[in-house]
């Protein structure tokens, strides 16, 4: 399982920081303004609504000596190097056409490396428990890659001078996703099983995308997830976007910006254990519910810290708490949407795992993107210019936390409602497992 997920290292440490940190760095060291970097995320996720589905489908109709997966984890490697070295050290002149340019390139390679791994992981196995498992330990060294990004202005200060993030660390980021990124995609391929041959058959293209467009529309369980992940990733959007101004800015905390940014990536993949097994105790859906309600009131602490050093202490044990709370998005999120998958497949006899995987990694880029401009605009119409003395930083605080947090109290209540329970769920890999054994029952008795 750690060989397999292995490759998350790279891709998160690709990833992390272009949500959570990126714009806001575009917004104080470049050419850029935050409307239109808000403009650009939005445009740039309209391209992934094309790319990201054509990614999976591709995937799920590969074959290759190597399998399906293998394949396109080793082009977006390829791909996301490059692209990297351009998003992670633009120069002081770079508009946001840049932006749009170096992002989209780094996006599409992300793509690439993570929606045939998820398929894969599907794949693996369909017991309740176990694929929990296994989601739980990917997601988690993802959640350490994501670590690697905060922890590099401490790991660079005796060369940069400084703990705050400049031109240097971000040099360093690239120079370690170059080095990782490959590394842990041999790792996969050397140590973990053979990806399995898709199921699908000869059709052209556009059949195939025509027939996963109608299997989206019409599975329920899916539209319910969609529904939730589009609540609360714009929530969880619109507050990572402006987590560093908040900081920077407002909080007058810049320094110590990489230990308030670090400590729920650490504290998530500690909590992760404690989540899976409440999943094991209790449904999935039941215990990442109540970790999003709880979360909606750690951005409403937030939002009445006053400015300052004092205010550190305080700010330093609500982001344990954020850690605490996000681990169930670590364990949990994706081993759902594999339940829908293997519904879909009961119903439909069409293997989706890639289409949905598809669409989760696009739902994730959509509703950071939505999140990103919502939350620039309205800090922008609020009167909020980034880096300036007296420049409306008190308006940060409804894109940054109240917004998000009543948006959060919305997703939790829609999670508990989530319609496949651990019991529907057991009987769907039932029914899968006897549908299995007919259909090799059948191939013993032609062959013979």
């Amino acid at each position: 399982m750690l060989a397999f997920a292995a490759p998350c290292l790279g891709s998160t440490l690709l990833i992390a920081p272009v949500f959570s940190f990126l714009p806001s760095y575009y917004a104080l060291h470049t050419a850029a303004t935050l409307a239109q970097i808000g403009a650009v995320f939005l445009f740039a996720r309209i391209l992934d609504a094309i790319v990201d589905p054509i990614v999976g489908i591709l995937s799920d109709r590969t074959r290759t000596r190597f399998g399906a997966r293998i394949p396109w984890m080793a082009a977006g490697v390829a791909l996301s190097i490059p692209a990297a070295y351009f998003l992670f050290s633009p120069p002081a002149h770079a508009t946001a056409i840049y932006f749009l340019f170096a992002s989209t390139a780094v996006m599409l390679g992300w793509s690439m490396m993570t929606i045939p791994h998820d398929a894969w992981a599907v794949e693996l196995t369909s017991d309740y428990n176990t694929r929990s498992k296994l989601f739980g330990i990917k997601n988690a060294l993802g959640a350490l890659g994501g670590m690697g990004f905060y922890l590099l202005p401490a790991v660079m200060a005796p060369f940069t001078g400084t703990t705050e993030i400049n031109a240097k660390t971000m040099f360093g980021l690239f120079a370690l996703v170059a080095v990782i990124a490959p590394l842990a995609l041999l790792t996969a391929a050397l140590f973990s099983p053979r990806p399995p041959e898709p199921i699908a058959g000869g059709r052209g293209l556009a059949t195939f995308l025509k027939e996963a467009i109608q299997a989206l529309l019409g599975n329920r369980p899916l539209q319910h997830f969609v529904l939730i992940t589009f609540v609360a990733g714009t929530a969880s959007g619109m507050s990572s976007a402006l987590f560093f101004l908040y900081v920077q800015d407002y909080m007058q905390l810049g320094a110590s910006f990489y230990i308030l940014a670090l400590i729920p990536g650490i504290v998530g993949i500690i909590s992760v254990p404690a989540w899976l097994w409440l999943a094991q105790r209790f449904d999935k859906q039941r215990a990442w519910g109540v970790s999003i309600l709880l979360g909606a009131l750690t951005g409403l602490g937030m939002a009445v810290l006053q400015p300052g050093p004092a205010s550190l202490t305080p700010l330093l044990l609500i982001m344990v708490a954020v850690g605490v709370l996000s681990g169930v998005s670590v364990a949990l999120p994706a081993s759902v949407l594999a339940d829908v998958a293997d519904y879909e497949y009961l119903k439909s006899r069409a293997q989706s795992a890639g289409k949905y995987f598809a669409l989760l990694s696009l739902m994730s880029k959509v509703n950071a993107a939505i999140g990103t401009a919502l939350a620039f605009w309205i800090a922008s119409l609020l009167g909020y210019t980034p880096g300036a003395a007296g420049g409306g930083q008190q308006a940060l605080l409804v894109p940054f936390a109240l917004l998000p947090s009543l948006l959060a109290f919305i997703a939790g209540a829609l999670i508990l409602a989530f319609p496949i329970t651990r019991a529907r769920q057991r009987i769907i890999s039932r029914r899968l497992e006897q549908l299995r054994d007919r259909a090799a029952r059948a191939a013993a008795a032609a062959g013979q």
